[in-house]
């Protein structure tokens, strides 16, 4: 029996090497954009929209970076780009205005939040078409 379940252990390792490896990893971006007399508040909302975007980006190619770091895989930054730039999700998309003053003007500020996820199967994978390549 006890030969049976050590066979079928490694089995399982031999056939089924990701399972269980592979881990969804969440990022929180922000972006503020003060939107000027000559724009729309439209405009603002897609710019605040896009600095978020890119936050989050920012945030999961330092981790990627780590990630790599620690398995001693050798990949440039802009590697690193292209890869998160391909396999992050972005989920939840928020964005809401607010009119403030400033030096005694009214402004409106659009702030936006995304929440973004990659998962480093997907990491994984482009990773091993790097090195077949």
């Amino acid at each position: 029996m006890k030969k049976f379940f050590t066979a079928a252990l490694l089995a399982g390792i031999l056939f089924f090497p990701t399972t269980g490896v592979a881990e969804i990893q969440t990022f929180d971006g922000t972006g503020k954009y003060f939107v000027s007399d000559f724009e729309t508040g439209e405009i603002g909302q897609q710019h605040a929209v896009i600095r978020a975007k890119r936050d989050a980006c920012d945030k999961a190619e330092v981790y990627l970076k780590a990630f790599c770091q620690m398995r001693d895989i050798d990949l440039t930054d802009d590697e690193i780009a292209a890869i998160v730039h391909n396999v992050i999700m972005i989920d939840d998309v928020h964005a809401e205005k607010k009119i403030t003053d400033i030096n005694g003007e009214l402004v409106l500020i659009w702030i936006a939040t995304v929440k973004a996820t990659i998962d480093t199967e997907a990491v994984n994978k482009f990773i091993m078409r790097k090195d077949k390549s």
